[in-house]
């Protein structure tokens, strides 16, 4: 399995290199789809429906985020007003939630 980990490092390294080149958008693009097909093609290796993961991705993502909200709102604060730092310490504390409940559908503890 590992030469598919090693396909996936270099496309983020292609990507990385794409990144530092001016008005080169249709390369950073083909870049990220050669990450995303490598990353399915781990998936298979992996016995994992990638379709399945995104999904199962974005509902955790979304259960995080609602916590974000929440506890920003509880602590009278706005998500705008707050710091990349201060919002990345609000999403720890999501994710210490919702794993503590063992859900990702859990109420918020303080």
């Amino acid at each position: 399995m590992q030469p598919v980990f090693d396909k996936l490092q270099e496309e983020i390294g292609e990507l990385k290199a794409e990144i530092d080149v001016a008005d080169n958008q249709q390369r950073i693009t083909d870049e990220m789809g050669d990450i995303l097909f490598a990353s399915v093609n781990l998936s298979r290796h992996l016995g994992v429906n990638p379709e399945q993961a995104l999904r199962d991705s974005n509902r955790k993502f979304i259960s995080r985020f609602e916590v974000v909200e929440q506890l920003l709102s509880e602590d009278g604060k706005q998500m705008e007003d707050c710091s990349v730092a201060v919002l990345e310490d609000y999403w720890q504390k999501a994710k210490e939630n919702l794993a503590a409940k063992g859900t990702k559908n859990a109420k918020v503890q303080r």
